[in-house]
């Protein structure tokens, strides 16, 4: 689940990609309340790979003005980003379970604010320990490649690594992904992210933007991708060891470097509209707050029309006031970052 604040990026097509967003949470949404598209799950999927994509362009980006990684900083961000409406979301859970103790069972505390970075372990396992908030894995993993990333970009620049360098790196990493996937692995599931990694990689590459700056690159890449993921969406996915995720995150991957680097993107029009961008805008709390709430529906018998129909008039709106009262107050709070680089300025000077 992507989770990044899309105005830190300076591009202004970032907003076809934040329509991209809100196509993606739709989908995941639709596919837990109606049922339908059979392969919403997907929709994660196509959010990690602009996870990566965007993650990786601030570090590279901040890497290459000031030759270092604000570590502190960017983990400050990350936390002021998603820890508030994770926890949020646990008292939403909370509160369930006082609520309706004959569908949720109390859990443990500690094992709930855990679920952050150990979900996906949990779900590996075949063992959740809070149903209802079964859907955090995808935090997990995203907050994994947090912790870890910034650390491998900093070790391998150290030493000498530049990005042609990386790309392969990154490039093998996800062949072996993918090998330990064949072999049975459920646990690794960073391949999206990381293949999104690779296009701030590509996009100053000669040959890359030649391609996309075709002149009839919508037609070639741009429609193609777009009409495959709507089809790979709408059929069921019969397993996690299947095909059909690595291609719609290559798919994803495409689409995004057409948006970001095709000078003629006219065809950006399609995901760049105020809908789509709405629910792009909202995206992280709409994840989060609609499928407590759609299971709760689920185990009490609802039928999956009515079930979209609650969700639409519970969840949305309460995805929206969690964006305008607790989300995006913290992401414009600069109190402590303003600290942070106040300290380092004055040590830089020491």
């Amino acid at each position: 689940m992507i989770i990044i604040d899309p105005h830190n990026i300076g591009d202004g097509r970032i907003f076809s990609i934040d329509g991209l967003r809100g196509f993606a949470v739709l989908v995941v949404f639709l596919s837990h309340t109606l049922g339908i598209p059979a392969g919403g799950e997907l929709g994660v999927d196509i959010f990690f790979v602009m996870s990566g994509y965007l993650i990786s362009t601030l570090l590279l980006d901040e890497k290459a003005q000031t030759g270092s990684i604000n570590l502190r900083l960017f983990y400050w961000k990350r936390c002021k980003r998603l820890i508030p409406a994770f926890i949020a979301v646990c008292f939403m859970y909370f509160a369930i379970s006082m609520l309706f103790p004959e569908s949720a069972v109390r859990p443990n505390v500690i094992t709930m604010l855990g679920l952050l970075v150990t979900s996906n372990i949990y779900w590996a396992a075949s063992n959740p320990p809070v149903p209802f908030l079964q859907h955090t894995w995808s935090l997990a993993v995203e907050w994994q490649f947090y912790l870890a990333w910034p650390l491998v970009l900093l070790a391998l620049s150290a030493v000498g690594m530049r990005k042609r360098g990386l790309f392969v790196f990154v490039f093998l990493t996800v062949v072996g992904v993918w090998i330990a996937r064949f072999y049975g692995d459920q646990l690794l599931r960073f391949d999206g992210i990381l293949i999104g990694s690779m296009i701030p990689l590509l996009k100053d590459n000669r040959v890359f933007r030649q391609i996309f700056n075709k002149k009839r690159a919508d037609w070639y890449f741009f429609i193609p991708s777009l009409i495959a993921i709507f089809i790979m969406v709408a059929q069921p996915v019969n397993s996690y060891l299947g095909p059909t995720k690595p291609i719609v995150s290559v798919l994803t991957a495409v689409i995004i470097s057409y948006l970001i680097v095709g000078e003629k993107s006219s065809m950006g029009v399609l995901l760049d509209n105020s809908f789509l961008r709405y629910f792009g805008r909202i995206s992280y709390g709409l994840y989060l707050y609609h499928f407590p709430i759609a299971a709760l529906m689920y185990v009490h018998g609802m039928k999956p029309v009515a079930m979209l129909l609650a969700s639409i008039c519970i969840s949305i709106p309460i995805a929206e006031l969690s964006w305008r009262y607790l989300e995006l107050p913290l992401m414009q709070w600069r109190g402590v970052e303003g600290m942070m680089k106040a300290a380092q300025t004055f040590l830089s000077r020491k």
